[in-house]
């Protein structure tokens, strides 16, 4: 039998013995391989692993340790509305849009004018150059233009002693110069002296001397301080539309400021040019319609025997502002000369028609109301 002071040692012993028993009937575990998520995408979706932990495992799923307290992002007031006050933008292509005051709305501001709206700067400038790589035009009568290589500008040269023509620089005399053939001229033709020939009044005016000038404008255009002038009349210029000085260089003796017809737009205009005052104008004697301006001398029924010089008009052959369009005995529509402004008791026919006339009324085109013209007694 065990003394009493062995008891506490025995004690000691058997509480090891149970420890140590513990511990050798203890399995070892195994932590879970790193869940990268059933899609591929290293998430798992919250489908394994609780909040993060599994028995100290790492896991990279949606569902991982929330690491500290939630964060709110707040609204910054930047003092904008719907935008800022003052700010600009292009609206569309021709107009800029400022932010009002009140940051609700843009004001437009279109650009006007040929102007356009440049997107980087919000600002209205002139639209970029764009033009055919080489291709030369008359800046003025004295100053050709050619497109550079990349197509976005030009450079310019002096013609010189010549003169700038449908995009080409050439010498030779200018328009309205005296001529003897066609090589005389700049712009390649002397009427009536060369191959164009002409008769009736253009022939009485420039048959003694010719007249330079460049045929075809309706195409190639005329230089500067120059009209291309429709005269269209047949027999008569067999071009029809020639280039012809404008008012502004009119100064030659026998030459006076006259409207002209003129195409533009598809419809026959009247523009003002130096005419040979040879040419008679609306309203003044003449036998045949070479001598008018307006190619068509009236002659028989509404008009003398010695005639009148008109022109045919209709809602795309204008007549000048100091005729109107009215309707004759047998229905056709003519320019002719009227009484003041062809408006009643306006004033009376022009002096030196040549003939013997008086205000009468007139249905104007399309019978829209009636003015007061200049006919035959």
């Amino acid at each position: 039998m065990p003394s009493h002071a062995s008891i506490p040692a025995l004690l000691l012993s058997v509480l090891l013995a149970v420890v140590a028993g513990c511990a050798s009937g203890a399995t070892e575990s195994t932590p879970p391989p790193v869940d990268a998520g059933a899609d591929g995408d290293g998430t798992n979706n919250g489908n394994n692993g609780n909040n993060g932990s599994n028995n100290g495992a790492a896991d990279v799923g949606q569902d991982g340790p929330d690491t500290g307290p939630d964060v709110t992002v707040e609204d910054v007031d930047d003092g904008c509305g719907e935008c800022c006050p003052g700010a600009r933008l292009c609206l569309d292509g021709t107009t800029v849009g400022v932010c009002q005051a009140d940051g609700q709305a843009h004001e437009r501001m279109p650009c006007g004018g040929d102007m356009v709206c440049v997107a980087a700067t919000a600002q209205c400038a002139p639209p970029p150059v764009s033009c055919q790589p080489g291709v030369s035009t008359c800046v003025d009568i004295a100053n050709q233009q050619t497109c550079n290589a990349r197509g976005d500008g030009f450079t310019t040269r002096s013609c010189g002693e010549g003169q700038c023509v449908n995009g080409s620089c050439v010498t030779g005399a200018s328009t309205s110069e005296a001529c003897e053939a066609d090589g005389d001229c700049a712009g390649g033709e002397c009427l009536c002296r060369g191959t164009e020939t002409c008769t009736g009044g253009f022939q009485t005016v420039w048959g003694p001397s010719g007249y330079c000038t460049t045929a075809n404008c309706g195409v190639g255009g005329c230089g500067a301080n120059e009209v291309c002038v429709d005269f269209g009349v047949p027999g008569v210029l067999t071009g029809g539309m020639h280039c012809l000085k404008d008012c502004l260089r009119c100064s030659e003796a026998g030459y006076s400021c006259q409207k002209l017809p003129v195409q533009a737009g598809g419809m026959r205009q009247w523009q003002d040019a130096c005419s040979p005052d040879a040419l008679a104008g609306f309203g003044q004697f003449c036998t045949e319609g070479t001598q008018c301006r307006g190619g068509t001398c009236l002659t028989g029924g509404d008009w003398p025997a010695n005639g009148y010089c008109a022109a045919p008009c209709s809602e795309t052959a204008l007549c000048p502002s100091d005729s109107k369009c009215v309707q004759f005995t047998d229905g056709q529509y003519y320019c002719a000369a009227h009484c003041g402004d062809g408006r009643p008791n306006s004033g009376p026919c022009p002096e030196g028609l040549g003939i013997d006339v008086s205000c009468q009324v007139k249905a104007d085109l399309n019978g829209a109301g009636v003015v007061y013209v200049c006919m035959p007694r």
